[in-house]
């Protein structure tokens, strides 16, 4: 109810029909990633450079700025977020990327 708020602007009951439709997408998929995928995210973390500040917000210091503002990568900082095991043993961050990716797909968030 508190997401539908935020995202669609909308006042939801706990146990109203939307608020329950994205409760059973979210149970739906936690159940089926629990029963058929391993608890690794795939890939690493990879970006271009050229979309090299999506550092800058994940780890301290990944980005400096020369005199004339020209940014440079450290790369000590990004190998070490790269490195990061991507580890999901309980399947909930993924249900929680499709519950968000449908509640973000809702007309009221994309045209209100």
């Amino acid at each position: 109810a508190d997401l539908h708020a935020k995202l669609l602007g909308v006042t939801a009951a706990g146990d109203s029909p939307d608020v329950e439709e994205a409760f059973r997408l979210f149970v739906q998929i936690w159940n089926r990633k629990r029963n058929t995928e391993g608890d690794q995210f795939p890939g690493r973390m990879n970006c271009e450079i050229q979309d090299h500040l999506y550092f800058e917000e994940i780890a301290d210091g990944s980005v400096t700025y020369d005199n004339w503002g020209w940014s440079r990568l450290n790369w000590d900082q990004v190998r070490e977020v790269e490195d990061r095991e991507m580890r999901d043993p309980n399947h909930v961050a993924r249900a929680w990327v499709v519950t968000l990716a449908f509640l973000l797909s809702d007309y009221r968030y994309l045209y209100f």
